[in-house]
């Protein structure tokens, strides 16, 4: 509830920023997403999606420091093959079975706030940036031995509605509007209603394009 409450408040201050955002741009690339577990359960491996967004960017105060946002849908998830032992539950001489391999996409719509900072060379700025992340789920689906779907449902009963993360990545820019940027997202939240808790954890890789010409609103 906690999550919803911010994610909402956020989106109000999303649709603030953007009236009086001096950039607009779009977003998009591939996803390399797997869940962390507190215990290990499953045998991840990375599951390739894609992100698609709008992002809006504002200067401020200090020299060189950018506030960054919009909203991406992101493809998150995991392909794994789950395990279980045969005996001695974990112990001495027990050993693990692999299940069917499974793979779970989940779409969310991620919205970030993020500082970004640039430092010139020459032609080109080094972009750095750091900041939370909060998700809501849109879609899901398990697929198991690419045969079987299941639907997942984002409805607090099978997976939490709302997700949490902290970002941070780098990347450089070049003419002002083109962007290419590797950004970590570290999972925060439980994304699973049930014993076990599961995080997202996504690596992105994007291009952006920023319209600089394009003051469709004036600066405060």
């Amino acid at each position: 509830m906690k999550i919803k409450k911010v994610f909402i408040t956020l989106l109000l201050l999303h649709v603030v920023i953007i009236s009086k955002a001096q950039y607009l741009g779009i977003t998009g690339g591939t996803t390399y997403s797997t869940i962390n577990y507190d215990h290990p359960v499953n045998i991840n491996k990375l599951l390739p999606g894609f992100h698609l967004g709008v992002l809006v960017e504002k200067p401020l105060i200090s020299n060189g420091l950018f506030l960054r946002t919009g909203l991406v849908v992101v493809q998150k998830g995991s392909s794994y093959k789950g395990m279980y032992y045969s005996y001695g539950y974990g112990g001495p001489g027990s050993y693990y079975v692999e299940d069917d391999k499974t793979k779970k996409k989940l779409t969310y719509i991620d919205l970030p706030v993020l500082l970004e900072y640039k430092h010139k060379i020459q032609n080109i700025y080094i972009l750095g940036k750091f900041g939370p992340s909060f998700s809501k789920g849109l879609l899901g689906k398990e697929i198991i031995d690419s045969e079987e779907d299941s639907k997942i449902k984002f409805d607090g009963k099978d997976h939490n509605k709302y997700d949490f993360g902290l970002n941070y990545g780098v990347g450089f820019e070049w003419n002002k509007n083109l962007q290419f940027m590797i950004t970590y997202q570290i999972g925060l939240a439980n994304i699973k209603v049930d014993d076990i808790k599961q995080r997202n954890q996504v690596l992105q890789f994007s291009i952006a394009y920023y319209f600089r010409n394009l003051y469709f609103v004036n600066s405060l």
